[in-house]
């Protein structure tokens, strides 16, 4: 697997890319956002748009792309994601636990803009992977730190299971951040971008940094 790292400027010099625990970026967060004078979802917004930007690079003719999206802010980068692969013309879907379900904070306003449009979006159960060429993973982001519940573990053996290249946002989902264990599944990524810092689960296993 290998990982791309967005970093803002100033804490690059400060991380020196260092692997930074979950709970350390969650509080870097708002100083990247200050240094960088802009608002919290403005930053999720830089984010996506690094991760559309690695999605191109590698699957640049790939006209049909699935994000998987789950409940949280991960789930806003995957929004993010979808609607810059939407407005460049691509055939994007997205599929998610309950598409009526709004979701809290800037991860809701993502998601707001990504219904704004297109309305592709759709349960888990509704698509057959086999339909598309590339898979965004959204799923599950830092903040897990227990079990991942069923319908998830479910999502995660479907992504696996189905054979294509996938894009992981700041980590597989499944993945604990902190440890590299997989809780008890994990997305098996080609290629995950990271947000902020690389995280201590990175360094548990075999990465190359592009």
């Amino acid at each position: 697997m290998t990982f791309s790292n967005l970093l803002n400027p100033q804490a690059s010099k400060i991380l020196a890319y260092k692997a930074v625990s979950s709970e350390q970026v969650k509080a870097l967060e708002p100083i990247a956002a200050k240094s960088e004078n802009c608002t919290m979802y403005q930053l999720m917004a830089r984010a996506g748009e690094a991760a559309f930007m690695v999605l191109m690079r590698h699957w640049p003719n790939a006209q049909k792309i699935l994000v998987v999206a789950g409940n949280g802010n991960n789930a806003g980068d995957a929004y993010i994601v979808a609607t810059l692969a939407h407005q460049s013309g691509k055939d994007v879907w997205v599929i998610c636990e309950d598409p009526a379900r709004k979701l809290p904070g800037d991860g809701g306003i993502a998601q707001a803009n990504w219904q704004q449009v297109s309305s592709n979006t759709c349960r888990f159960d509704q698509v057959q992977f086999s339909q598309f060429e590339v898979i965004v993973d959204g799923l599950l982001g830092t903040g897990v730190n227990g079990d991942v519940k069923a319908l998830f573990q479910e999502q995660i053996l479907k992504i696996n299971r189905a054979e294509l290249p996938v894009l992981s946002l700041d980590l597989p989902s499944g993945m604990l951040a902190n440890t590299g264990i997989a809780l008890p599944v994990c997305v098996e990524a080609d290629i995950t971008i990271t947000f902020i810092a690389p995280k201590p689960g990175f360094v548990n296993g075999h990465w190359q940094t592009i």
